[in-house]
């Protein structure tokens, strides 16, 4: 879960995110997939997948620790 590392709302039709190494904005979708938009790194995550539990992403962990480090070197 995002737990207390975010920092999330909704605006617009999207969620709205915040953590210590990125923030942007997330939009669900069913099964869980998920499109994560990063405006400052200018990066676009899309997440297909075939997950039955509902809630927050699981993959946040996985974006702050390798995606978001590679793409800023």
């Amino acid at each position: 879960d995002l737990g207390s590392a975010y920092r999330t709302g909704y605006g617009m039709g999207w969620g709205v995110f915040e953590s210590a190494a990125f923030s942007g904005y997330i939009q669900f979708g069913a099964g869980g997939m998920y499109l994560v938009v990063v405006p400052d790194l200018a990066l676009v995550i899309a997440i297909t997948a075939d997950e039955p539990i509902a809630g927050p992403p699981r993959y946040f962990p996985i974006i702050e620790e390798f995606i978001v480090p590679a793409v800023i070197e």
